[in-house]
């Protein structure tokens, strides 16, 4: 117990900042989704939110934000597992590569963009991925380059993470996966991947929550103007309508955004228990 109340002065500064800047903005944001504007103060009930999924450009950029958040965290998460993998089965650790591979997290979205647009705004990397001139090829390749940026921006992080989770393992795990004749993928996809779930579900959670704030890179790419409907996600939404000053219809799209991310992480919590138990 005195351990805890000596740490109790550190907390309470976060806790108050925390209530003050999420938690109270939050429920006077919820407030105000039920209110015709925030200037004449008229209580409309659910209209807001009727408005909402009515709205074709909202449909429009949920669905396009959870397929991107899809795609790019389960790639993501495969890929930096399996450089992970990679790393531990290399008889000698190369602290370099592991700094190497983090540097790209660090790096100013706005340095790369430029780069960007010079690798991917012409038909030569097109022409060389083969991708073909149908127009429906044409709309999903638009989505290709911020999907890459993502990627090649986190995956370092998420390396780091699946390493240290992976080297943490005891040696005899693998001994005991050998001496039943396991190969070395059975022993990480069958014995590792199981021990390391918490990492996974938290590189999940939090590889969901960095996709949807990648309108930054976006707008850098396409523009802060309307995009072609293959790329308009939800944050081109939003910030439509909030230099509109349609802040009920923000307010609005940001409870049901924050209820959704709330179910997803409540519903990852859950798996992990209920798998955690069952082992």
């Amino acid at each position: 117990m005195n351990k805890i109340q000596k740490y109790i002065p550190l907390v309470v500064p976060y806790i108050i900042g925390f209530i003050c800047l999420y938690v109270l903005p939050f429920f006077r944001s919820i407030y105000y989704s039920f209110l015709d504007n925030i200037f004449s103060n008229k209580y409309v009930g659910l209209t807001n939110y009727s408005a909402l999924f009515g709205n074709y450009y909202f449909r429009l950029g949920i669905k396009n934000t959870i397929l991107f958040s899809i795609i790019g965290v389960t790639l993501l998460i495969s890929v930096a597992f399996l450089i992970a993998v990679m790393c531990d089965r290399a008889e000698d650790e190369n602290k370099l590569f592991s700094m190497a591979v983090l540097l790209p997290f660090f790096v100013p979205s706005t340095a790369l963009i430029s780069i960007w647009k010079k690798m991917f705004e012409n038909n030569a990397f097109r022409n060389w991925m083969n991708i073909s001139d149908n127009e429906m090829w044409k709309n999903h390749w638009l989505i290709f380059p911020i999907l890459l940026l993502f990627l090649w921006k986190h995956i370092g992080l998420f390396f780091i993470i699946f390493k240290n989770a992976v080297g943490r393992l005891p040696v005899e795990l693998e001994d005991a996966c050998r001496m039943d004749g396991g190969k070395w993928w059975n022993y990480y996809f069958q014995c590792v991947l199981p021990c390391i779930l918490p990492e996974i579900f938290f590189a999940t959670i939090f590889g969901f929550s960095n996709s949807m704030r990648i309108y930054r890179e976006s707008a850098l790419y396409y523009g802060t103007s309307y995009p072609k409907e293959a790329v308009y996600s939800l944050s081109y939404f939003m910030q439509a309508h909030f230099r509109n000053m349609d802040y009920e219809l923000l307010t609005a799209a940001t409870v049901i955004m924050v209820l959704f991310m709330s179910a997803l992480i409540g519903l990852f919590y859950h798996f992990e228990n209920r798998y955690t138990d069952m082992m």
